[in-house]
């Protein structure tokens, strides 16, 4: 029933699109070994697909889209990014704040140059700053991948898998992903009386984050839609805020005092069961993990449900109080199972958490909808994911993925397809 796909050499311009079969009956799972296609793919808000720059015949997904005023080199209906670089990215007006002695004018700009964060560093830097990036200029052409956000101030957007996957017997899903064009925000404060320059301040650090999201929305809601078409609030919520019945693993690169965030790049895992999900600590399932995320590198992460409570991880396991309500046996082969988190290393997780799907999600035939979603507040910066694969089993015993799948990103020179994959048009 369902494919996945992995990009055939550009200059052929095939594509092939892998089914799986698993002990002789269809699953949903899936393999994107880049989005230089992206069949069972639906895209929301801003969410697009880039290469580096702009071609045309890169351009896959089609729907009504505008753009007030038309960027240069902007093409109608076609939410595929024009570059790599800046995304046309528009000027953020300043903001002018005063009291009895100084005036202070506030700046933002793109900053994705190595060089300006360590002038920073040297001359103006504040606590929040980060020069702990590097240069993430790509080359001339590189994979096509899912673009969540430009690098551009309050942006949303969401992708979602068409088809629904089964969740609550177990699953693994893991993908890569990439964060850069980090915003450079500088406040120049000037004395009131005599006109003179008092200091200038300044940071590089973008925001706000994306996460990998399983939800069973099947009705609209309001403002976030239902179903392929949910995206939630912006900013702080990262897209996800607000869908309900949802599960949200979150990658946050900003801190948010409101909802008592960690103050460096984190992740959580972030639900309100069958309730609109949010951002804050009441609705975060043990404690948020610090891990590096915003610093221009590709990073790899791996997310797995076990129907059963995993002893040996219980070093990794990170609980809370808003754990309880899900910590009950539903039925024979739905009791308290345990969910897995790592990030780079793959061999230690970087947090895990005991809990039952079947209690906390109520989902049709235990299917959900699975994506991502991401946002950019007043800071920005670009959210890539670069692969993306997906199967019912844990440890994926049919996809014969090489151990280095995740961190071998195709520059268009090879094509890794699934041994077992079947090629449809």
């Amino acid at each position: 029933m369902a494919a996945g796909t992995a990009a055939a050499p550009a200059a052929r311009r095939c594509v092939a699109v892998a089914v799986v079969l698993l002990l002789g009956a269809a699953r949903a799972d899936f393999i994107y070994d880049t989005f230089n296609d992206t069949t069972g793919l639906e895209f929301n808000g801003n969410a697009v697909t880039t290469s580096c720059e702009g071609v045309d015949d890169h351009s896959y997904q089609y729907q009504e889209r505008e753009a007030t005023p038309p960027a240069e080199g902007y093409r109608p209906n076609e939410p595929h990014g024009d570059s790599d670089l800046n995304d046309h990215g528009e000027e953020v007006p300043p903001q002018i704040g005063q009291n009895t002695e100084t005036v202070s004018v506030q700046t933002l700009e793109s900053a994705d140059n190595f060089t300006i964060s360590r002038i920073v560093k040297t001359q103006t830097a504040i606590v929040g700053h980060r020069d702990d990036f590097v240069d993430s200029q790509d080359p001339v052409r590189c994979p096509v991948r899912l673009r969540m956000t430009p690098a551009q101030p309050f942006r949303k957007g969401s992708v979602w898998r068409k088809q629904r996957v089964s969740v609550y017997t177990g699953f693994e899903t893991a993908f890569s992903f990439k964060m850069s064009d980090l915003s450079k925000s500088c406040t120049f404060v000037r004395d009131r009386s005599f006109n003179t320059h008092h200091h200038t301040s300044c940071m590089v650090h973008g925001g706000d984050g994306f996460a990998l999201v399983i939800h069973g929305n099947y009705q609209n809601t309001g403002s976030v839609g239902e179903g392929i078409h949910s995206l939630g609030e912006g900013g702080e919520g990262m897209g996800y805020e607000g869908i309900p019945n949802s599960l949200a693993i979150e990658f946050d690169t900003w801190w948010n005092p409101r909802t008592e965030d960690v103050f460096d790049d984190h992740v959580g895992i972030q639900t309100l069961g069958p309730q609109p999900n949010h951002p804050g600590t009441h609705a975060r399932l043990g404690v948020a993990q610090p891990h590096p995320l915003a610093d221009g590198r590709i990073h790899t992460a791996k997310v797995a449900y076990y129907r059963y409570l995993k002893y040996d991880l219980l070093p990794y396991f990170k609980g809370s109080s808003s754990l309880l309500p899900w910590l009950l046996d539903n039925a024979e082969g739905r009791r308290v199972g345990t969910l897995v988190v790592w990030v780079d290393d793959m061999e230690t997780p970087l947090m895990a958490v005991p809990i039952n799907l079947s209690v906390l999600l109520k989902l049709r035939a235990g299917e959900a909808y699975i994506g991502f979603t991401s946002a950019t507040g007043n800071s920005f910066e670009k959210h890539d994911i670069l692969k993306w694969y997906f199967c019912e089993v844990n440890g994926c015993p049919r996809m014969n993925l090489p151990p280095d799948w995740l961190k071998d990103i195709d520059y268009h020179k090879a094509t890794l397809l699934n041994e077992d994959a079947s090629t449809v048009n």
